[in-house]
């Protein structure tokens, strides 16, 4: 988009897909995730918060994508600045749903 809203692009990549799966290490919500989550409600869109505290996650996004017949996923989360495994919880489920595939 050619805005600097942050807000309006969370929006906008949340309105442009057909669900929204959240990765967080931390239980809780907040933040720019929180919002996200938000707009996901706010647009009817199917919305998925996954965090490292929680088990079985891979298969809970390969059943949360078959099931919602999700096309277009928006991926969200903090930014590794806030939450530093972040990157490493992300590709630890990606590479297991992809296993499950």
């Amino acid at each position: 988009m050619p805005t600097k809203n942050y807000p309006k692009r969370t929006e906008q990549n949340v309105v442009d897909s057909d669900g929204t799966v959240i990765f967080t290490i931390k239980p809780l919500l907040t933040g720019g995730s929180m919002r996200t989550a938000e707009f996901a409600v706010e647009h009817h869109k199917p919305l998925l918060h996954l965090h490292a505290h929680e088990t079985d996650s891979g298969k809970k996004l390969t059943d949360f994508v078959t099931q919602n017949q999700i096309k277009t996923l928006n991926v969200a989360g903090p930014r590794a600045s806030g939450e530093p495994a972040i990157g490493e919880f992300v590709t630890a489920v990606l590479d297991e749903t992809i296993k499950d595939q």
